[in-house]
């Protein structure tokens, strides 16, 4: 329903003669569109945000970007009639360049060499707050080592040449009140590319598993969610405890809360049948733009009858095990709690990354990036809380063997396997990601995060106990 007052600006052209007697940048202007946005949200329940937007050529016209759940492809699909300028997107909708990038980085094996991924780290640490406070449409800062070019002119080209990259949800539209990105950032080209982050809770359930593994499909008590069991650690004032991220065991309006609402968590999730509780939430750290810890980590601590015996993790396919490179015999375990900080992840770079999620289950990837930042993720549609993470692992798909992460592996450890003995050695926590790429945090950080003291670990098994179980450690990995 349109409004009945005098003041709503309902046609393109009144609009028009607004911004050419005031401008766009002016606060006359933004009253009025932010009144027309409200009024659009108010058309459909598709609708889930309505944003005032100019393009860099032609800075005098107004374009209004409406958010909805899925794709749609009119206006009059949500219940808009008005001759505005209208671009619809759905929430997770984007255009093909950056996969068109990364398919290219890889088939070229081309990548940053590590000095030049130092300072691209330093570059983005040093403007990433400041570009999120100047710039509300960022979505992730990373780098890449093409610059790509004439996407939107359908004339696409990639030049080698080492840059950041700053991702958004829509390309080509700038805020109103907001200016365009810089060129270069410290004598590095900007590149601009389109991706919406996505949390990877959801997804498939797992079985029961009474001596919980890494890798179990977990969900708190109060809502129908599944993420992934991560790592397993030990804490003084708790005892035996079980990580994962945050956001998939406590609900988005307490994750800023610095009180911890009692949380119980369950394996699998409640809404099955074999579901069965396995701990309590007693420690979580989450980011937001007001402060400066940049985490997404929850400590679950583990019931007594629930507690681990093994770093094994549960059932693996022959065919996941051979994609993979290892051996369709083997079983696959993390026993030694062996962990890397930031540093031993560059210098470990060539060496493939896996992870066992609730729901993909065993993946391989190929380290990108160390030093990425996510500005927003999809919080920003469904809530209050906006999503600040920084120094991101950016962990890139390998052809023929699936997306490293889908929905439901939230929380899932990633390992770095030794070429040598094929040793694993946990490096990050899983978070999310987009088309083609993964992101994690580094596992020291998130440990650090949690109160463990350097050097840190994880739950470090026994060898010989499990080797009284008949299970096997991996060798010979094969690539």
């Amino acid at each position: 329903m349109l409004r009945s007052t005098e003041s709503y600006i309902s046609d393109k052209d009144h609009l028009n003669t607004i911004c050419d007697e005031f401008g766009v940048g002016s606060t006359k202007v933004s009253e009025v569109c932010k009144e027309i946005c409200t009024n659009l949200k108010s058309r459909s329940e598709e609708i889930l945000k309505v944003w005032p937007a100019y393009r860099r050529s032609n800075p005098y016209r107004i374009v209004f970007v409406v958010i909805t759940k899925s794709a749609v492809t009119s206006k009059k699909d949500v219940n808009i009639f008005e001759d505005f300028e209208v671009l619809l997107r759905g929430k997770t909708e984007k255009n093909v360049e950056n996969k068109q990038v990364i398919n290219h980085e890889v088939d070229s094996l081309t990548r940053i060499d590590l000095s030049q991924m130092e300072k691209l780290r330093t570059v983005i640490k040093d403007h990433s707050k400041t570009l999120r406070e100047q710039h509300s449409n960022i979505t992730m800062i990373s780098a890449s080592p093409f610059k790509s070019r004439g996407f939107m002119k359908g004339k696409h080209t990639l030049e080698r040449k080492d840059c950041v990259v700053l991702y958004v949800h829509v390309k080509g539209l700038i805020p109103v009140q907001e200016t365009c990105f810089p060129d270069v950032l410290d004598g590095f080209p900007v590149d601009v590319r389109e991706a919406v982050i996505q949390l990877y809770a959801g997804g498939q359930p797992s079985d029961r598993h009474d001596q919980l593994k890494m890798g179990c499909a977990i969900g708190p008590q109060d809502r129908k969610c599944t993420g992934t069991l991560g790592g397993f650690v030990d804490i003084a004032e708790h005892g035996l405890c079980a990580i994962t991220c945050a956001h998939v065991v406590i609900e988005e309006d307490n994750l800023k809360s610095k009180v911890l609402k009692e949380t119980i968590c369950f394996q699998p999730s409640i809404e099955y049948s074999n579901s069965k509780r396995c701990g309590k939430v007693v420690n979580h750290c989450f980011s937001t733009r007001s402060e400066e810890k940049s985490l997404d980590v929850a400590v679950i601590k583990l019931d007594k009858e629930r507690s681990p015996v093994s770093g094994q993790f549960p059932d693996i396919s022959k065919k996941d095990l051979i994609k993979a490179g290892f051996d369709e015999n083997q079983t696959l375990q993390f026993t030694s709690g062996k962990v890397y900080d930031s540093s031993d992840i560059k210098e470990n770079r060539d060496s493939r990354l896996i992870k066992y999620g609730a729901s993909s289950r065993l993946r391989i990837g190929e380290f990108r990036f160390l030093g990425a930042d996510i500005a927003k993720g999809p919080l920003m549609y469904s809530g209050n809380i906006e999503l600040i993470l920084d120094n991101l692992m950016q962990i890139y798909d390998i052809e023929g063997c699936g997306p490293f992460a889908e929905k439901g592996d939230s929380g899932s450890l990633v390992f770095s396997v030794s070429n040598s003995d094929s040793e694993l050695t946990a490096v990050g926590m899983l978070l999310g990601g987009d088309d083609g790429f993964s992101v994690a945090t580094p596992i020291c950080d998130a440990l650090y995060g949690i109160g463990c003291a350097a050097p840190c670990n994880l739950k470090c098994f026994d060898m010989e106990t499990n080797r009284k179980e008949g299970m096997l450690y991996v060798r010979n990995v094969k690539f």
